[in-house]
């Protein structure tokens, strides 16, 4: 791997001319060297024809202050770059070499100049094929790269915030699951158990010398009392779950929510309108429970956009405060809800998507309602729908 600094007519090194000139040239060095430096991204000239890429870094500074000009072997990015991130990163490149495409935008992992081994960062490379010869193969690429390490870590925190959030909402739905199983299996569980006691007292009552029957009848009986005790322990676990007290700040809420879903927001094209009043928009409650329920309506919202939206897409989220209580109003411009259905959206395991599970609104509404609030459909609007949730205001408790 060789590495050299360039002494040719280039920015950021030095030219024989005077006068207005060497001024201009100078100034032009300045600018260049500012912007990259404010940018935090380098450039890269790669001449293919020579195996040769000539760059720019906002990292390597001259003692002047002016961006450092370099020209390396390519296959200087081969020992920099981490082992499992090269094929698919040299893919991308050989497609757009090939003429299969104008370009490439690629991030891989790299180790950064003076880092010890094993020391990554995270490079996201988009060059352009600026020249082909008569083959139509590239001879010439012009990019520029940038550090985005902290921004990976970001996305990585948001991805494991929204597997969180999944998680959440699976506990919660196995918890609505055991309250729906408690009220149906109990009553069936009491009547069995009954009949048990009534068989054994009647087998005792005549003398009847059976013992293995009564001994089974005995099992029955316990084994039925085990059943009915292990589902009501699950339904108590479930209705007096403790609420976290801490101070939530809604439009936080909100904002982190859409932050999850922002590629899927940003890939259909729907447009996110937030409308938060001034003044204080916070209570107290559970942080993360708040973040499902606002999590499921808009994951509703989505999906009614996605499955059966058209046209101009769009999604209002609207936080109010009034005499004491904050309302929430999540809205979409979708197919709406029909009329008929409107009074069993809230019923376990009612759906109307093809893959849905019918527990989301169920388990929101569990989760409102333990913060001492209430969730409804609104009614008032004219196309798409929109929920309504109104929740207590300031820090008193759930």
């Amino acid at each position: 791997m060789s590495k050299r600094n360039i002494r040719k007519n280039l920015p950021g090194t030095p030219v024989k001319t005077s006068g207005p000139l060497l001024k201009q040239l100078e100034e032009s060095q300045e600018r260049l060297s500012a912007a990259l430096s404010c940018a935090r991204i380098g450039v890269f000239d790669w001449n293919i024809t020579t195996n040769r890429v000539i760059y720019m870094s906002h990292r390597a500074m001259t003692p002047d202050e002016r961006i450092a000009i370099q020209e390396v072997d390519a296959s200087h990015w081969l020992a920099t770059t981490h082992p499992e991130d090269i094929a698919r990163a040299r893919g991308a490149v050989d497609r757009a070499v090939r003429g299969e495409s104008d370009g490439f935008s690629m991030r891989y992992r790299a180790l950064r100049e003076g880092a010890k081994p094993g020391e990554w960062i995270v490079v996201h490379s988009r060059g352009r094929v600026h020249a082909r010869d008569n083959n139509g193969r590239a001879t010439r690429i012009l990019g520029i790269f940038e550090d985005i390490t902290h921004l990976a870590a970001r996305e990585e925190q948001d991805r494991q915030r929204d597997a969180r959030l999944t998680r959440a909402t699976q506990i919660a739905a196995l918890g609505e699951l055991a309250s729906s199983l408690a009220h149906e299996i109990n009553q069936p569980l009491a009547t069995l158990s009954a009949y048990l006691q009534a068989g054994v007292q009647t087998a005792r009552r005549k003398n009847i010398s059976r013992p293995e029957l009564i001994t089974m009848l005995q099992r029955c009986e316990q084994q039925a009392q085990r059943a009915g005790e292990i589902v009501s322990r699950l339904k108590n676990l479930y209705r007096d779950r403790q609420l976290a007290e801490e101070n939530v700040d809604l439009p936080g809420c909100v904002n982190e929510v859409f932050s999850l879903l922002n590629r899927e927001i940003e890939e259909h094209r729907i447009r996110v309108k937030k409308c938060f009043c001034a003044g204080k928009l916070s209570l107290r409650g559970d942080r993360l429970q708040i973040e499902q329920v606002l999590y499921n309506l808009v994951r509703n919202a989505l999906d009614a956009l996605h499955y059966y939206g058209n046209g101009r897409c769009e999604i209002t989220v609207t936080v109010q405060r009034r005499t004491g209580r904050i309302r929430i109003r999540i809205a979409d411009n979708g197919p709406g809800i029909p009329e008929n259905i409107r009074s069993r959206l809230f019923e376990p395991f009612f759906t109307t998507k093809p893959t849905g599970t019918g527990l989301g609104l169920s388990i929101s509404r569990t989760i409102i309602e333990a913060h001492r609030g209430r969730i409804v459909v609104d009614a008032r609007v004219r196309r798409g729908a929109a929920f309504m949730i109104e929740l207590p205001a300031g820090d008193r408790k759930p």
